[in-house]
């Protein structure tokens, strides 16, 4: 069987540490958390190799603008809408989740919304899902990892428990939302979401859009402006 072969080399965090790892060349592409045993929120690509040994390929993780800005867009709009319904919420940006035999997920934003929820102890350990309660909304930013966060990452979530995930498109500026039954393990497609109830895909993508073009205050007016 052939192979694909990928390596990341650097510092001292997890992100950094040189690792290799050889996978089936079936798939084109791998997320780099295959290699780590973490899905992290980004896609590496990766090259064939005739032998696995000696041959390296050196994968590129790093954030550009357009992810960059539609994270920061996003994490505003949608605080900014759960601020403007008075719902109780807490954020989080790149956290890991974590629960015995599963996958390990990193999503780029999650949030907690609503009361009666027993919120994790301040640390810097990965959240401990065997604990507490995975966040109600999980959301990935896709840039260049689109085909795999609405299919593997969508069961990832599902599989830990996300009550909703969202998937945004920083290319086509599209919004994918899906929720459904926690206990059966499926996320399903929505068009609103249940957490957020009265936002919308259509509705975020149209911020978006206003944010892109016009600047931050523009989505933040548009989000405002909504009624309900």
């Amino acid at each position: 069987m052939d192979y694909l072969l990928g390596r990341i080399t650097g510092g001292q965090s997890v992100r950094d540490q040189a690792i290799i790892c050889a996978v089936p060349i079936q798939r084109a592409t791998l997320l780099l958390g295959d290699c780590l045993g973490l899905y992290l929120p980004t896609l590496i690509q990766w090259e064939s190799c005739d032998a696995c040994e000696g041959k390296r390929v050196y994968g590129d993780y790093r954030v550009g603008y357009a992810h960059a800005q539609d994270n920061g867009l996003v994490a505003q709009i949608v605080g900014l809408y759960a601020f403007g319904r008075g719902l109780r919420f807490k954020s989080l940006v790149n956290v890991s989740l974590r629960r015995t035999g599963r996958q390990e997920a990193q999503p780029d934003l999650a949030y907690y919304l609503g009361e009666g929820v027993t919120l994790p102890v301040r640390s810097n350990s990965p959240m401990d899902l065997d604990r507490y309660a995975p966040p109600d909304l999980t959301i990935e930013i896709a840039a260049t990892s689109l085909e795999d966060d609405l299919t593997v990452k969508r069961e990832l979530y599902a599989d830990l428990g996300a009550r909703e995930y969202w998937v945004v498109d920083t290319d086509t500026v599209q919004v994918w939302m899906f929720a459904g039954d926690v206990d059966k393990g499926l996320l399903e497609p929505v068009d609103a979401s249940r957490v957020l109830p009265g936002l919308s895909s259509t509705i975020l993508a149209e911020a978006l859009r206003l944010g892109q073009s016009e600047g931050d205050a523009a989505a933040m007016r548009y989000v405002l402006g909504l009624k309900g």
